[in-house]
């Protein structure tokens, strides 16, 4: 590998190599450990949201379902009133 430095080197923070072939690339210091850490917290909220996406969808599911019953319920019962309201009114005529 002729790279200048090595990925652990970049992640710990360690004294880049200057000697290697092609120089070393400029050190950022605290920078860029600050920019870890910001992608750390990040890929941690990203999963936190994955979480709680799939815990909404479910929730969604079981909602719509329950709303799919209730509807039904509200039909069934809607047509059982038309059909005894019609059958009153039938029966009321002389």
């Amino acid at each position: 590998m002729n790279a200048p430095y090595l990925l652990g080197d970049t992640v710990t923070g360690l004294p880049r190599r200057t000697h290697a072939f092609g120089g070393a690339i400029p050190r950022l210091g605290d920078q860029h450990r600050a920019c870890g850490r910001e992608i750390l917290r990040l890929n941690a909220e990203i999963a936190a949201l994955r979480e709680e996406l799939e815990r909404e969808r479910a929730l969604n599911e079981d909602l719509s379902r329950s709303t799919a019953t209730w509807i039904r319920l509200y039909e069934d019962q809607l047509s059982r009133a038309n059909a005894l309201a019609s059958r009153v009114s039938s029966e009321a005529q002389p």
